[in-house]
């Protein structure tokens, strides 16, 4: 085609309906438009009003997708992440994975002073969905505290008490589920239950004030039982602190019930201890 039978084209298409049915059947520019080659070699080209609505069109998607990455971007939280990392390598942690290891966490304690057994420590992981035992891999961070609203070191710090509130207090849904997350989140994966230390360390974080014998039963686990904790142990404890939670002398509890042998043997232990 030539420069003007394009311009032709361009006119041609550009028109209203109406415009067309008004344009007679001698009229040079329908003619001109009808003799165009049909070999199909080149599609028409939009009109030039268009054209410049399209070009309008995609800057401001531009220019709507440069504001919300702006407004997304998360320098300081990325930084942290960067900081966390490199203290967990510090501490022994494989230096080409790209997570947060089990020195980063005393770090990260250090950073939003927080005591080890505090359970925040095991509820930042359990918010942002991390998986694998003792890491946070970048991903999770970054995507997890966005989710949370938090874009800063200064959000994530006063997200931190709020997080802790809505998880632990006295009837919250999201408690069982942090509970059942820790077993598997503390656990050396290459294993299928809890050194006893780690369970009642971990039992120390979650159930302190919601268990009132929980330092007779971390005594008997630690010196009596003295073997590691299986998942079943670990989810059926729970349910122990839940029947009896303001009864430290087991007075209806049922030998004969469904319980695990170890709740039988601490049971059974403690009365013996308080009785003497």
């Amino acid at each position: 085609f030539s420069l003007h039978m394009l311009a032709t084209r361009a006119h041609v298409q550009g028109l209203s309906a109406n415009a067309r049915r008004n344009i007679g059947p001698d009229d040079p520019v329908l003619v001109a438009y009808h003799r165009q080659p049909s070999d199909g070699l080149l599609p028409p080209p939009p009109p030039v009003a268009h054209m410049m609505m399209q070009g309008q069109r995609e800057k401001a998607a531009k220019a709507r997708k440069t504001l919300l990455q702006q407004e997304t971007s998360t320098p300081e939280i990325e930084a942290l992440f960067d900081s966390l990392k490199a203290a967990g390598v510090a501490q022994g942690g494989d230096d080409k994975l790209d997570a947060m290891q089990e020195g980063s966490f005393l770090a990260m304690a250090e950073q939003f002073g927080l005591d080890l057994e505090d359970p925040l420590i095991l509820i930042i992981p359990f918010k942002l969905c991390s998986i694998k035992s003792f890491h946070i891999t970048r991903q999770d961070w970054i995507k997890g505290w966005k989710s949370l609203g938090a874009t800063t070191v200064a959000h994530i710090q006063q997200l931190l008490p709020k997080m802790k509130t809505q998880v632990m207090c006295q009837g919250s849904s999201e408690f069982k589920q942090l509970y059942t997350f820790v077993f598997a989140y503390v656990k050396d994966p290459a294993q299928r239950s809890l050194d006893h230390d780690v369970a009642i360390g971990a039992w120390k974080s979650l159930l302190l004030d919601r268990c009132t014998f929980l330092e007779s039963w971390c005594e008997f686990v630690g010196s009596v039982h003295g073997k590691p904790i299986n998942f079943d142990q670990w989810n059926q404890f729970y349910l122990f602190t839940q029947a009896f939670a303001t009864d430290q002398t087991f007075r209806d509890y049922d030998t004969d019930g469904a319980w695990p042998v170890l709740v039988d043997d601490f049971v059974e232990w403690h009365r013996q201890k308080h009785t003497n």
